[in-house]
């Protein structure tokens, strides 16, 4: 089997299954980012894990306008990393 061939059947698959779907009227949610209520110290508006270098902790969904960040995980955890 070529390239050429490989690709036309996938594309082929493809478009079935996106048929499929849209015939059966499925609702596929979008992903939704945990907040666990938790709400920004300096604006009020939820806030959103991330992942940083350092590793997780809650953002502002305000950014840019608003950069508060809360760190998430133990003070000792937090000071090794630092160190390293």
């Amino acid at each position: 089997m070529t390239l050429d061939d490989f690709v036309a059947r996938q594309v082929n698959w493809v478009c079935q299954a996106v048929d499929q779907v849209q015939q059966r009227g499925l609702n596929v949610p979008k992903r939704v980012e945990p907040t666990a209520g938790k709400k920004c110290p300096k604006c009020g508006k939820p806030m959103r894990k991330r992942t940083g270098q350092y590793g997780s902790f809650w953002g502002c969904t305000g950014y840019p306008a608003c950069t508060a960040t809360v760190q998430i995980g133990s003070e000792r955890r937090r000071k090794k990393i630092a160190k390293e």
